[in-house]
Order: C-alpha cells, then structure tokens, then sequence
C-alpha cells in the first residue's frame, strides 16, 4: 500500500524480531505495591483495539508481577490475550520493572534507609536483597520467553531502582553502588546483565529509561548516556522517557501535558542514537504522524512508542496508514487518563 508515512510503516527488525512498522503501543498501568485500585488497565483491556488498529507491537500488561500473567489460572488468560492480539497482526510484549517491592512492614526497599519521595519508609538494599530482585527479573524474563511473548520492556525508569541508584541525590551510599558514577550504574547493570544471560542472544529486550528524572535529587543527562553505553551490548533497544511518577514535581515531564512540546524527548533520543549501538524507541507527547514520520526518516529515532494518543484512538496507525488523518481522533494531553493527574471528578 502506497502510504504518505513510508518510513514510519516500513519494517523494523529488533534482534530476531521482526515488526511490520515502527509504531509500538506502550504499556500503561498501576505499578505494583500503589494502593490505586482501577478498574480499568488501559494497557491491558484494549490491547486488541490496539492491534487491530494498525500497531506493529502492543504490550498486553504494564508492569507485569510474575502472578499477574503466569500464575495458574491466569496462563489461559495470558495465552488468548497473545493469541488474539497475534492473530491481528502485531507482535506481543510485556513490561517488567525493577521497583522496590513492599515488605510486610509497609517499608520498601531502596538505595538507603530514609523516608522514600513519595512518603514510605525505606530500607537499605543489602546485596542479597539485589542479588534475589536480580534472579527474579531474570526468571520473568525466562518465562515471558518460554511463553510466547515476543519482546520483554524492562522499566528502569521514573521511579525505578535504576533511577534511584543512578542518582546522586537518591543514593547516598558508601559502598561499591554508591558514590561515583561507575559505582551508581552496578546494580542496574547486573541486572540487565543477567537478564542477557538467562534469555540468551536471540531474545529481543527493551529497556526504558528516564534522561533525566526532573527533580533536584537526579542523575544529569550525560549520566544516563553514560549508562546506556554501559549496557548497549546486552539490550536491542532503548526506549526513552523522562521524569518521575510518584513524584508530583516530576510526573508532568512523565506523561508531557498540552504545556510541553510535541516529540519531548526527542533531542536526548537523538544523542543517544548518535552515541550508542542500540536502536532507539522515542516515547512522550508522541501524538501527529508527521512529526513520527521526520523523526524517524531522519535517523533521529528508530521507533515511537504510543501511550495516551492510543488510548484516544486505538486505530491512529490504520488511519495514518490510509492517509485518513482527518479521521484520527487526537490526544488533547489532557492527563485525565493518568491516574496521578486528576481526582476524576464528573465535570
């Protein structure tokens, strides 16, 4: 099919994977141990819609527990929700993250002990804390291999472990994940390490990471490049986000609002490009099909990754694809759709 957006629509081949275009439906969801309670993932629920809307790859779960998807009698849920989603054309994904679990307590685990941003209260990871968080990163990995999944997206963004290591301001440690960069970027590093190692070479892993957190406390910029050249040689390829979650000064730059720009997380999306042998995943204010078009005719990205703008119209790459764009429901950024934006009050 003729198309105004070849580039966008040509394929992409991520490690033995291949996509049929460039547009990759984001995961969306609660992350695990946030008493928010939803009855709607609008990762999961319209996965479907998403495939049957043109996408090349949709995530079916937003970081995904292992007894979310793999439990006993979850495994047949799991399987349909591949199957029909395969059976729509798109390859199938699932998100992972690297987050401090509850302990019984109430506390979580963190870098340091302390009072977390968002109010918990902390513990100190010991290395047999990051050695067991490690092992079971790695075992989800195995099983979303093992079960189907085509491609795994590890979070190491926005509120993560990774971010609070890699960050001065979170990491106040003294050992040997603490204090330099080299030593701030080991654990994170570890991890995506063995989760290399337990799936093997052919299987496709993302990782999505924050440039920088937007708070006083984060890493700078040239940090998280430094830890993408760290780990280009264990992932294919490197979504990039910004900002926090929980963090209220720092989710804005999460999920962009009509206040920033379109694309806002194109520029860091381009050094990396420039500066790293991995391919480049652009997600944030990702919304005309146009601006997907140059960026990706350009060199400057490889893929987009399409959160809120699916939400609003789960068929915006068929629409795109057909020259239909008059048709194409737009994302106004409003944020109603982002659980930590708005009270969902009835105006």
């Amino acid at each position: 099919m003729t198309t105004k957006y070849p580039h966008l629509f040509s394929p992409l081949k991520i490690n033995q994977l291949m996509l049929k275009n460039r547009i990759i439906a984001s995961p969306l969801s609660v992350i695990p141990g946030h008493k928010i309670i939803s009855s709607t993932n609008y990762g999961n629920m319209s996965a479907f819609d998403k495939a049957m809307g043109g996408s090349g790859m949709v995530h079916l779960m937003g970081m995904a527990m292992d007894g979310d998807i793999f439990a006993k009698y979850n495994r047949d849920v799991t399987r349909e929700n591949i199957s029909v989603a395969k059976q729509a054309g798109a390859r199938c994904a699932v998100e992972f993250g690297l987050f401090g679990p509850m302990n019984k307590d109430g506390t979580v685990l963190g870098p340091i002990d302390g009072i977390r941003f968002d109010g918990r209260t902390m513990k100190k990871m010991t290395k047999s804390d990051m050695e067991t968080m490690i092992e079971y990163q790695a075992e989800c990995a195995i099983k979303a291999r093992d079960f189907g999944f085509d491609l795994a997206t590890f979070h190491f963004a926005h509120d993560s472990l990774c971010s609070q290591f890699l960050a001065p301001g979170f990491n106040k440690r003294t050992d040997e994940y603490g204090g330099s960069l080299e030593n701030r970027v080991r654990f994170p590093l570890e991890a995506i390490k063995r989760i290399r190692e337990a799936v093997g070479p052919d299987f496709p892993i993302q990782v999505r990471l924050s440039r920088h957190l937007m708070v006083p406390e984060s890493f700078e910029s040239d940090d998280m490049l430094y830890f993408i050249k760290c780990i280009e040689d264990y992932v294919d390829m490197v979504n990039v986000s910004c900002g926090m979650d929980v963090y209220h000064e720092a989710n804005v730059h999460m999920a962009p609002t009509a206040f920033e720009p379109h694309m806002y997380n194109l520029e860091f999306a381009e050094k990396v490009k420039k500066n790293c042998n991995v391919l480049v995943s652009l997600v944030g204010a990702v919304v005309s099909p146009d601006e997907m078009e140059d960026a990706i005719a350009s060199g400057k990205v490889d893929a987009v990754m399409i959160g809120r703008q699916l939400i609003a119209d789960p068929y915006f790459p068929k629409k795109a694809l057909e020259g239909r764009d008059e048709d194409i429901v737009p994302c106004l950024r409003c944020l109603y759709c982002y659980h930590i934006a708005t009270e969902h009050s009835n105006v």
